[in-house]
C-alpha cells in the first residue's frame, strides 16, 4: 500500500474504494451465510454439501451478472462514469468466490486452518506484487481492479482443487435447516455492511474524489491495523464465550484477559499512530496525501475504542442478547448516514468526527448489557484496561513534550524517528515499571504456560 501511493493518486483510491463499497454489498447478498451454515452444521451430509455448494455457485453467477447489470445505475449516483466498466469487470470475482465458499468452511470446519492460512497469504502476496507491478506499468486504478481479480481467481482454484464437494440439484426441503440459519446470518450480515460503510456511501456522493481518495486513505492506516488483530481474537472468542456462558465467574475472567491483552496491543498503535500521523505523512506519503492528516488522527483515536469493544456483541451472543445487538445496529443504521451527510460538509474531517463522537454512544448499551448479566462491575473492567491507559497517557504526554521542543525546522524524518522513539520509551517503562506482575501472567498464557 505504502509503495502504491507513490504510483498512484487519491482519486484512483476513491475509485476502487467506490466499487468495493458497492460489491461488498453483493457478496454479502450472494454468499447468503451459507459459509455461517456449513460451520455450524458439524454432521452435515454429503449430499447437503453438493446442494449447497451448486447454489454459491448459482449465487456467485446470480452476483456477478447483478454487478453488470446495476454497474450504470451506481456509476450515475456516484457521478463517476468509468465506475460502470470497473464494477462489471470486479464483478467476475464473484464467480471465483461462488466456487470457493463450501471448500472454505468445510476446511474452518475441520479446522484446517494452516491450509487456509497458506493459501490467504499467498493470495495476498500475489495481489500486492501484480498491482505495483501494473501501477509501475502505467495503469491507475485498473492496476488494483486486475490485482484484485487474480486474487480472488487463485484463491477459488485452489479451495476447489482442494476441497471440491462435487455438485447436486439444490432442494429447498432437503436444506431447510441450513437455509433458514443461513437467512438469518445474511440479514444480520446485510444490517452490519450497510451500518459500517455508510460513511463510505456518503463521502463518495458528497466529497469530490481527492477529497474521497484521503478519507479512504486515512482509514486504511488507522482501521486496518487494529483490525487485523482484533478479527485474529474474533476467530476463536465465540466459542470460549460459548463454552462458559453458564459460568458467570469465569465468561468475567475471560473478558477481563482478553480486554487486557487487547488493549495493550491495540492501545499504542492506535494513539501512537494519532501522534504521530503529520510526520509520518510526510515521511512516508507524497505530498497529495497530506491531507489525510486530520481524518487519519480522528479515525485512529476511534480506533483504539473499537478495539475493545469487539467482544461485546459475542459475549451477547451467547448469553440470548443477540437480538438487543441487532437493535442496537438498526438504531445505529437509522442514525449514522444523516449524521455522515451533515457532517460531510466538513470534509472527510467531518465523516471522521462523526465515528469518535457518535460511536461510544452506540457501545455504551451493550457494556451495560454485558455487565448486567454477567454481573461485572465497571471498576473490575477499568482495571483490566487500567495499564494500557497509564502507559498511554505517559506516552501522550511525553510526546506531546517533545512535539514543543523539536523546531520546525527538524526534517520530519527526524521528527517521526524522535517521537516515535520517545513514546515507544514512555509506554514501555510504565508497563515495565508499574504494571511488571500483570505482563508476566500475559506472557504465560502466550506462551501456553499457564491455562486462560
Amino acid at each position: 500500500m505504502l509503495i502504491l501511493t507513490w504510483l498512484l493518486l487519491p482519486p484512483d483510491f476513491a475509485l476502487l474504494g467506490l466499487t468495493t463499497v458497492y460489491l461488498g454489498l453483493i457478496n454479502v447478498i450472494s454468499v447468503s451465510g451459507i459459509d455461517s451454515a456449513i460451520i455450524a452444521m458439524p454432521e452435515l451430509r454429503p449430499g447437503i454439501a453438493r446442494q449447497l455448494n451448486t447454489l454459491s455457485i448459482l449465487m456467485g453467477l446470480a452476483g456477478s451478472l447483478g454487478a453488470a447489470l446495476v454497474s450504470g445505475a451506481v456509476a450515475a449516483f456516484f457521478r463517476t462514469p468509468e465506475l460502470a466498466v470497473v464494477i462489471s469487470v470486479m464483478g467476475i470475482a464473484f464467480i471465483a468466490t461462488g466456487f470457493g465458499i463450501v471448500p472454505r468452511a468445510l476446511l474452518v470446519r475441520d479446522f484446517q486452518f494452516k491450509t487456509l492460512s497458506i493459501l490467504d497469504s499467498s493470495q495476498v502476496l500475489i495481489q500486492a506484487f501484480l498491482a505495483v507491478f501494473l501501477a509501475w506499468l502505467g495503469l491507475r486504478y485498473w492496476a488494483l481492479v486486475w490485482a484484485g481479480l487474480a486474487g480472488s481467481v487463485w484463491t477459488g482454484s485452489w479451495l476447489l482443487a482442494l476441497r471440491g464437494s462435487g455438485f447436486a440439484r439444490p432442494k429447498p426441503g432437503d436444506m431447510k435447516k441450513e437455509l433458514t440459519l443461513s437467512w438469518q446470518v445474511m440479514v444480520t450480515r446485510l444490517g452490519w455492511y450497510c451500518y459500517s460503510n455508510a460513511d463510505f456511501i456518503v463521502a463518495g456522493r458528497m466529497l469530490d474524489k481527492n477529497s474521497y481518495g484521503l478519507y479512504a486513505m486515512a482509514w486504511q492506516i488507522a482501521i486496518v491495523p487494529v483490525e487485523k488483530i482484533t478479527s485474529l481474537i474474533a476467530s476463536v472468542t465465540p466459542a470460549v464465550f460459548s463454552k462458559v456462558q453458564t459460568q458467570p465467574a469465569e465468561l468475567r475472567r475471560y473478558i477481563r484477559a482478553l480486554t487486557e491483552g487487547l488493549s495493550l496491543v491495540t492501545f499504542p498503535i492506535g494513539i501512537g499512530l494519532a501522534l504521530v500521523a503529520h510526520p509520518l505523512l510526510r515521511t512516508a506519503f507524497r505530498s497529495v496525501w497530506w491531507g489525510s492528516a486530520a481524518p487519519l488522527t480522528l479515525l485512529c483515536v476511534y480506533a483504539v475504542i473499537k478495539s475493545i469493544d469487539e467482544l461485546m456483541p459475542q459475549v451477547l451472543k451467547v448469553l440470548q442478547g443477540a437480538g438487543f445487538v441487532m437493535w442496537i445496529q438498526l438504531l445505529a443504521l437509522a442514525v449514522f448516514p444523516p449524521s455522515f451527510y451533515y457532517a460531510s460538509r466538513w470534509g472527510g474531517t467531518g465523516i471522521a468526527a462523526v465515528w469518535l463522537v457518535m460511536y461510544p454512544a452506540f457501545s455504551a448499551p451493550l457494556y451495560w448489557l454485558v455487565f448486567a448479566k454477567t454481573g461485572m462491575r465497571l471498576k473490575e473492567y477499568l482495571r483490566a484496561i487500567q495499564p494500557a491507559s497509564a502507559a498511554s497517557a505517559a506516552m501522550i504526554a511525553l510526546v506531546f513534550a517533545a512535539k514543543r521542543c523539536i523546531g520546525a525546522s527538524t526534517p520530519p524524518a527526524m521528527a517521526l524517528a524522535i517521537q516515535v522513539a520517545i513514546g515507544a520509551l514512555a509506554y514501555s517503562a510504565v508497563l515495565l515499571l508499574f504494571y511488571r506482575d500483570r505482563l508476566e501472567v500475559l506472557g504465560r498464557l502466550v506462551l501456553r504456560r499457564r491455562p486462560l
